[in-house]
């Protein structure tokens, strides 16, 4: 089965030139979506799907359907600094979190002032040398009690 070039359909070959015939004077491929549509509606079809919007955050115009995905990529669109909170576009962001993350903070755990980009890191191997240290406390207490019962009984005898 042939493809028609108008509707992109497989069309039997039996009726082929009928169907090509009509499909030529009724319907459009639109150059934009390829999507094939009637003549009569082609016009509503480039209002509702390929109407130009503005972006709010760079003002590109963009397909009114595309401008959802944009508005989420968009480089100009605001975002949060991991550190402070401040907001800005991605190329100020970029920048200011290099310079905002060099800042120093002390560590609520050890008490050491850490590069802020380094804290999650250093809270991490905080928590371990924590841990670490408690089990060796542990066993330390364990063996002084071992020691001191063992003490006890041999006193008895």
């Amino acid at each position: 089965m042939p493809d028609c070039p108008n509707c992109k359909k497989d069309i039997p070959s039996e009726i082929f030139e009928l169907h090509e015939a009509h499909c030529s004077r009724f319907i459009v491929l639109c150059t934009q979506c390829k999507q094939s549509i009637p003549k009569i509606k082609k016009k509503d079809h480039d209002k509702e799907f390929h109407k130009k919007a503005k972006c709010p955050y760079c003002s590109e115009s963009i397909d009114i359907t595309e401008l959802p995905l944009h508005k989420t990529i968009c480089n100009a669109k605001p975002r949060p600094c991991l550190y402070c909170g401040a907001i800005m576009d991605l190329q100020s962001l970029l920048d200011h979190e290099d310079h905002c993350g060099s800042r120093t903070e002390a560590c609520d755990i050890c008490g050491k002032n850490i590069v802020i980009k380094d804290l999650p890191e250093h809270f991490q191997n905080c928590i371990e040398m924590m841990e670490e240290q408690e089990h060796k406390e542990q066993e330390s207490l364990k063996k002084k009690k071992n020691n001191h019962t063992t003490a006890k009984k041999r006193g008895k005898k």
